[in-house]
């Protein structure tokens, strides 16, 4: 399987015109999908969070070439993730939120 990236850093372009509602919509979906896991956002400051979760977005698609960069990246942010518990469980149970199928259809937009 070859990574199509020239389709991602387009697919990007068009959710970056939508970065606050698309962080807004990852969250509420995320919550209502897992809302024991919002208690682990009691002292977060959600507009910061928001620009952290799009900030590694935009980390992952620039350095879609480059392995090296990508791996110590993604091993803190996963680190990370490990300590509070969130990451391997909503994995475990396929959350996902596919970015392509928000900027596709208006309706994912307005459900959120």
């Amino acid at each position: 399987m070859s990574l199509e990236t020239k389709l991602l850093e387009s697919s990007f372009k068009l959710l970056q015109t939508h970065e606050n509602e698309f962080t807004a919509c990852f969250y509420s979906t995320l919550f209502s999908a897992y809302p024991q896991v919002k208690p682990l956002f009691k002292a977060t400051h959600m507009d910061e969070q928001a620009k952290k979760l799009f900030a590694s977005l935009v980390l992952v698609v620039n350095n879609l070439t480059k392995p090296d960069v990508l791996t110590d990246a993604l091993k803190g942010l996963g680190t990370r993730h490990v300590k509070v518990w969130c990451f391997p469980r909503a994995l475990s149970h396929g959350w996902y939120y596919p970015p392509q199928s928000y900027v596709n259809d208006p309706q994912k937009r307005m459900d959120c």
